[in-house]
Order: structure tokens, then sequence, then C-alpha cells
């Protein structure tokens, strides 16, 4: 279970880089360093940038099911405020 768990964290880490989530990083830019909350219209700086999964990825089902959530497409992102991110996983958490 481990191994996992490792694999997941590697997915994960792979994601930051992705093409998709730079894709929606550029959708909320507004200036330089400066960008807009897809969930309070708030202006936040790029220290506080949270790229979130608009359909959760939930809960590991198959390794097949995991990657194709996880390596959306773009439509299914949005940049989020720490904040909104952090109240949105929260009650995502609570549902699954």
């Amino acid at each position: 279970m481990k191994q996992h768990g490792l694999i997941i964290a590697a997915l994960r880490k792979i994601w930051l880089f992705s093409e998709t989530r730079r894709e929606a990083i550029k959708a909320a830019k507004i200036a330089r360093g400066c960008y807009r909350c897809g969930k309070c219209n708030y202006l936040f700086k790029a220290r506080e940038l949270q790229v979130d999964h608009i359909i959760p990825i939930g809960k590991f089902i198959d390794w097949n099911t995991y990657i194709e959530r996880l390596f959306c497409p773009v439509s299914n992102l949005m940049a989020l405020c720490k904040e909104c991110h952090e109240t949105k996983t929260k009650s995502e958490k609570k549902i699954i």
C-alpha cells in the first residue's frame, strides 16, 4: 500500500507541470503576478494561486480512472485563491 501512495504523490507532482494546469492559470491571469479567483472573483497574487478540479478526483477506484480524473481537460480546472480552495476541498471531503 505504501507504493500506492508514492505513485499517487508522483502523479500529482507531474500534474503540477501539465499543460492543462498552465492553461487554467493563464485563463485566470489578469496582469503580471495578478490572478482572479474563479469562485469569489477576488484578485490575488501568484503565491496564493491554487488550481482546483471542478469535478473532484474523488476516492481511488482504479489507476485508469484516477489518471483520467487527474489529467482532465482544462474545462474541468479553475484557479482559486487559497481560502476558496480550502473551503471547496473541505465541503467535498464531507460528501465523499
